[in-house]
């Protein structure tokens, strides 16, 4: 698992100036889900700790969201709650001939920041910052 934690992005993006972080995570498919959980809830507790900034975690989980039933699903739904986390994502970001899977999240604490929510077969996934009102 990768995750990048504490990269601002670029200040016309940010609105009213707030600091937003933007962690970037791929979880292998054979990855170890409760470490991997960890190291997240660890990176945005210490983050949060600083400030409380809008976080933005993006990427590759390797979690299906669509399985409710599955402990790895439940385990990654129950962390987004504990941390203030919506998953933004609602469609299958994985398309086979006979599947469609829900593995690739983008999850944020401000989502009335976010707009446009694109999705796409497995290869990228969009996500708009909307400016706060009376900003340039």
């Amino acid at each position: 698992m990768s995750c990048i934690p504490g990269v601002r992005r670029p200040d016309d993006l940010s609105p009213g100036n707030k600091n937003t972080y933007i962690g970037i995570i791929y979880r292998h498919p054979s990855g170890n889900t409760e470490n991997s959980l960890e190291l997240i809830e660890k990176k945005v507790y210490a983050v949060m700790s600083i400030s409380m900034p809008d976080i933005f975690l993006a990427g590759d989980f390797n979690t299906d969201l669509f399985k409710h039933t599955d402990s790895k699903c439940k385990a990654l739904r129950s962390l987004y709650n504990q941390l203030g986390l919506t998953q933004l994502i609602k469609e299958a970001t994985r398309v086979a001939e006979n599947s469609q899977t829900l593995i690739d999240h983008i999850s944020v604490l401000r989502p009335e920041l976010y707009a446009d929510i694109g999705i796409s077969d497995h290869s990228l996934n969009i996500c708009c910052s909307q400016k706060a009102k009376g900003t340039q």
